[in-house]
């Protein structure tokens, strides 16, 4: 559990592997569940975890929980300060009943703590009120014993109220059995006693003794008092708030709160006996500091606990120890802490991302892998000493899988280092642990590849203690090519191998050799050594540290550390044959002096490199230096304002990207694929649209693009892009878009059929749109009736018909586009005749105008036509012909009212007909046009 931090900031209840992966099961609630535990959990025999907290809950006094190993919280009590007791410091535990014993720091009927019981159900029982004269405030937890009764120890009270050592029944029974005092056994303990395997009871004070920082002691079950060790401040470490804890091997380890060498506490063991061995001195950053529990002994035999503070983040940090002391750091909080101290240089791998190593930091501050893209950090991997290695020293190797390959300095199984390979994604593969003597161990440089296999150097180690070359292969077949001795070919390398143009090794050792200062050497790829150059000092330089350089003309470029006129080194080339001509002597004031790290050539031919040490502000320079020797310092480097004393190399960063433009045409109104283009180092690349096009959209993705021109658009267009490739990009670059125009046809509003009246003009205006602007429209007639005209400009129509009947024509329009397009419409017009007068009476009676008309309609008719007279007539006879005369219909008619006739011509076919009325002795003849 965590004191504090979490959601709620109230802490928080975790699990953790034994690698180190922490998960949060719950983040207290401050009136819910209780906060601040202050404890430890304790497993019950029904497999959950059982807890107190120190503060809050419904009564704001602490609560008592349970927890399943998945993180369900069941709340078994909130404490009442004066009932129950308040502010539990310690942890419970189970005794041979099932039941739960735990103790309250304050509280109950006398404000002095209290001791209960509780079930795995909540049932809660109060054991003992405690007082001043008994011991008062307990900080710590009870012990059965083999008798069944629970032993313990209160911070103070008793006779000299520097606290006491009680036992209590099952049932309450309470009997002091040590009255502690400040000097003879020390006093105020924070702890809880321990029971060993021999029967006794183990303990620690806070206070007192003879040093006055607390003593170690037993107690026998009869209550026999020793102590065993009166703790000094330095030495011992001292103020232990813990409790011991009693190894698998018999012995004890704890913790001390403060003391020892940085006065931040001490991991410690003791013997049964006494005998006292402080396993670690804690370190403030790299350890944390001021540990208040107690160690807990794993599965693995190895010791774990945490410390409240101190550690890369500040807030404490979560640590294992070995009986040896062997001791590393699981968690860092409030979270795993970045690298830190890179030795070696970047690499920018085949995605365009950089890759490094740092030597530590981390999650267990052993050293990361790490990935770094336009300032954006993030860890691949963090370094567990013992089982990844720790402290990598050079740099990172991208093999022709993709995948990452690297040398740790430390660690691993056998402690000598490790050779790794790591994915893009963070999975880890030690690939070797290093064995001292068969292997050689703590390598410092790079790996390089060569006919699928990674060859390097150790710095130590080996059959004679000077280091080794090797090879390995990507499933980790390891052979050792060369032991290096110290005369005979140099020794303790720290670089890396380089391979020339004759597919042979070179590198340089850091001493040895026949004057003991180094030698450069070539090696064949089945280990056949020869040593080109012994460094003589003054003339040559001394102790190369830096990997050699394959130049463009073949040579090989280097540095020394030391040595040359001004002993500050020097740089060098030297070709395949051996032939060795120092280009400069280092000055360390006007140069910068003790380079480490290796030379890169640039694109220029000239070859650019670092110092850590001298120039004008001591903080180390970047120089260039040609092939030829010509020199010059780029920059002095001035620590406050740029950073100093750079161990690396410069690296060349690869070519920007390169985005190609492109022109590409269409048609209005149709979609155009378009492929992105462009080049870059490596792989993948991406393509980003920039500005989007203003007459048009684009949809796809990638390199794959759709361009789709606005409806009725025509004319230039264009959009702009670039290629990103890792943490660089391409200038942008434009597609520029042709849209050609395609001629739309007018489109004629709907004008309708029509009706007409014989003799009667026929007006209406026929109106168009273009969607193409511009366009001259011109309307005309097809198949129009005699008479009939359109004008060609404004549409208007007239005709006035001479004859009844049914006509069909189209009226058209046309653009002046290319090709010529035209819409039309089919228009029809019904000619009527309207009224008929008698066009022939059959008597000489006479009749009026008025008297004489007749009408007929509808007019077109459909099915039946109704005939209104003028007046009622007594004989009538009918009958309907058509236009040639041919009787279709006699007498068909039916007499409505004495004045209506009505008629039903629904069998007729369409045309025009003569109804032929016969009133009384008068004759008349209509017209009418059958649909």
């Amino acid at each position: 559990m965590t004191y504090q931090g979490g959601a709620n900031n109230y802490g928080t209840i975790f699990k953790m592997t034994p690698t180190g992966t922490v998960t949060i099961l719950l983040s207290f609630i401050y009136n819910i569940t209780g906060s601040n535990p202050q404890g430890s959990l304790v497993l019950g025999r029904d497999g959950n975890f059982y807890g107190m907290t120190r503060n809050s809950g419904a009564s704001a006094y602490g609560t008592i929980f349970k927890v399943t190993p998945n993180g369900a919280f069941t709340l078994l009590r909130n404490l009442n300060g004066a009932i129950d007791g308040r502010n539990p410091s310690g942890n419970l535990v189970q005794g041979t009943d099932g039941n739960f014993y735990g103790m309250t720091e304050t509280g109950g009927r006398n404000n002095y703590g209290t001791i209960f019981k509780i079930s795995s159900a909540g049932s809660f029982t109060i054991l003992k009120h405690l007082d001043n004269t008994i011991g008062s405030y307990p900080k710590g937890s009870l012990v059965e014993g083999a008798d069944g009764n629970f032993y313990g120890m209160a911070y103070q009270g008793g006779t000299n109220n520097y606290g006491t050592i009680f036992r209590i029944t099952p049932k309450g029974v309470f009997t002091v059995r040590r009255h502690l005092d400040l000097s003879t056994t020390g006093g105020r303990p924070y702890g809880s006693l321990v029971k060993a395997t021999n029967g006794n009871f183990y303990g620690m004070t806070y206070q007192g003794g003879t040093n006055g920082y607390g003593t170690i002691f037993r107690m026998t079950p009869s209550g026999t008092f020793t102590v065993l060790r009166n703790l000094s401040y330095t030495s011992d470490g001292a103020n232990p708030q813990g409790d011991l804890t009693q190894g698998t091997d018999g012995n004890f380890y704890g913790l001390t709160y403060t003391g020892g060498t940085n006065s931040y506490g001490t991991i410690f063991k003791m013997t049964p006996g006494g005998t006292y061995t402080v396993l670690r001195n804690l370190d403030y950053t790299n350890d944390g500091r001021n540990p208040q529990g107690s160690l807990v002994q794993g599965s693995d035999g190895s010791f774990y606990a945490m410390t409240p503070a101190g550690g890369l983040g500040n807030r404490g940090t979560i640590f294992k120890v070995t009986p040896a002391g062997a001791y590393s750091i699981l968690v860092h909080f409030p979270e795993a802490a970045k690298g830190q101290t890179p030795l070696g240089s970047l690499i920018q791998a085949s995605n365009g991302n950089f890759y490094g190593l740092t030597s530590t930091g981390g999650t267990y501050n052993y050293g990361t892998i790490f990935k770094l893209c336009d300032g954006a950090y993030s860890t691949v991997y963090s370094l567990n000493s013992g089982t990844s290695g720790s402290s990598p020293q050079g740099s990172l190797l991208q093999g022709t899988d993709g995948n990452f390959y690297g040398l740790t300095y430390n660690g691993g199984a056998n402690g000598y280092g490790t050779i790794f390979k790591v994915t893009p994604g963070g999975t880890y593969t030690a690939l070797r642990n290093l064995n001292y003597t068969t292997d050689g161990g703590n390598p410092t440089g790079t790996l390089i590849q060569s006919a699928g296999n990674f060859y390097g150097m150790t710095s130590r180690g080996g059959a004679n203690s000077y280091g080794t070359i090797f090879k390995i292969s990507s499933g980790g077949s390891f052979t050792v090519l060369k032991h290096l001795d110290n005369t005979k070919t140099g020794s303790y390398p720290n670089g890396s191998l380089v391979q020339g143009a004759d597919g042979n090794f070179y590198g340089t050792t850091y001493q040895g050799g026949a004057n003991n200062y180094g030698t450069i050497f070539k090696i064949t790829p089945s280990g056949t050594l020869t040593v080109l150059r012994n460094f003589d000092n003054i003339n040559d330089g001394r102790y190369p540290l830096s990997t050699l350089v394959k130049g463009i003309d073949n040579n090989f470029y280097g540095t020394s550390q030391q040595g040359g006129l001004f002993n500050s080194g020097t740089i060098f080339k030297i070709t395949p044959g051996g032939t060795f001509t120092v280009l400069h002597n280092l000055d360390y004031v006007n140069d910068g002096g003790q380079p480490k790290g290796s030379l890169v050539q640039g694109s220029d031919g000239s070859f650019y490199g670092l110092t850590p040490e001298g120039g004008f502000f001591n903080s180390g320079t970047i120089f260039k230096i040609s092939s030829s020797g010509s020199f010059s310092v780029l920059r002095h480097l001035n620590q406050n304002t740029d950073g100093g004393k750079p161990f690396g190399s410069l690296i060349v960063r690869k070519a920007n990207p390169v985005a190609n433009a492109q022109s590409v045409t269409t048609t209005e109104e149709t979609a155009k694929p378009i492929t992105l283009t462009g080049s870059a180092s490596g792989t993948p690349l991406i393509y980003s649209i920039v500005t989007p096009p203003a007459n048009g959209t684009l949809t796809g993705s990638g390199a794959n693009r759709t361009y789709k021109p606005k409806a009725n658009f025509s004319g230039k267009d264009s959009f702009t892009f670039k290629a990103v490739w890792g943490c660089q990009e391409s200038a942008v670059k434009t597609v520029s878009i042709t849209v050609t125009n395609v001629n739309d046809a007018p489109i004629l509003a709907a004008i309708g059929d029509k009706n007409a009246t014989l003799g009667t003009p026929l007006k209406f205006t026929a109106t168009a749109t273009d969607p193409d602007a511009g366009q001259t429209k011109t309307f005309s007639l097809i198949g129009a009736p005699a008479g009939a005209s359109i004008n060609a400009s404004s549409g208007a129509f007239t005709w006035t018909p001479t004859a009844a009947d049914s006509y069909l024509f189209k009226v058209r329009v046309t653009d002046n586009g290319t090709p010529v397009l035209f819409d039309e419409e089919v228009v029809t017009v019904t000619v009527t005749a309207g009224i008929v007068r008698l066009n022939r009476q059959m008597s000489t009676g006479t009749m009026s105008e008025t008297t004489q008309q007749i009408r007929l309609y509808p007019n077109p008719v459909t099915d039946q036509f109704t005939v209104s007279l003028p007046e009622p007539a007594t004989e009538i006879s009918t009958s309907i012909r058509t236009a040639t005369g041919a009787e279709v219909m006699l007498n068909g008619h039916q007499v409505i009212t004495p004045n209506k006739l009505q008629v039903n011509v629904e069998q007729l076919k369409a045309g025009m007909y003569l109804f032929h009325l016969q009133l009384d002795h008068k004759k008349q003849v209509l017209k009418f046009i059958k649909q």
